[in-house]
């Protein structure tokens, strides 16, 4: 019997990195917001949550946000990731010097 009640389809989670999509360090560079319950969203990395004005750890009661007001943190933040002393915008230079090496070295 075929379902002939209608589907609904609900986004959970938004991904926010200054790497594009396919780049091998995306997912490390990126913030996530998660969607907790109706409009009440959780700007996530690594284990922390944006509570607005730091990072805390994720399960300790960090507050949720509404979509428009955490899209702006994770829009805020996701550029200040840094990781082994590295910021997004260190890896998109130091992957610009690599191509442009290997281009050199190819002439």
């Amino acid at each position: 019997m075929a379902n002939t009640l209608p589907l609904t389809e609900i986004v959970s989670q938004y991904t926010i990195s200054v790497l594009p999509a396919g780049h091998r360090d995306f997912r490390n560079w990126s913030v996530t917001l998660t969607r907790h319950a109706y409009n009440a969203w959780r700007v996530l990395h690594g284990g922390y949550a944006f509570d607005g004005v730091r990072w805390q750890p994720e399960h300790s009661g960090v507050p949720n946000f509404d979509l428009k007001t955490a899209y702006r943190y994770a829009q805020e933040q996701a550029p200040l990731i840094i990781l082994n002393g590295l910021t997004a915008h260190d890896i998109l230079a130091r992957d610009a010097e690599r191509a442009r090496t290997t281009t050199a070295q190819e002439a």
